[in-house]
């Protein structure tokens, strides 16, 4: 288990209700397990939130590459890869 230490926050008064909500229902143990899970959401959230810029970077990519001609036929591209990856399996 990591190391713990000590952080002073200053919260506004409604987190602070939100904080203790969840202490008081029981739904967490105390406020340091109430601002873990908010740290973990938040780390999931910047996660999902570059991986959706990568997604649109892609999109981007592709619609230039369209828009300067260079594509392919996609119903010949899959007959291709299904030549290419099919012949692996056997």
């Amino acid at each position: 288990m990591p190391r713990s230490s000590t952080l002073t926050l200053s919260v506004t008064l409604r987190h602070r209700k939100l904080v203790e909500s969840e202490v008081e229902s029981g739904r967490r143990a105390s406020a340091s397990e109430v601002v873990r899970e908010g740290l973990r959401l938040y780390e999931e959230h910047r996660r999902r939130a570059a991986a959706i810029k990568s997604v649109r970077a892609k999109i981007d990519v592709g619609i230039a590459q369209l828009a300067r001609g260079e594509s392919v036929d996609g119903e010949q591209a899959f007959r291709d890869l299904r030549a290419k990856y099919g012949a692996r399996r056997r």
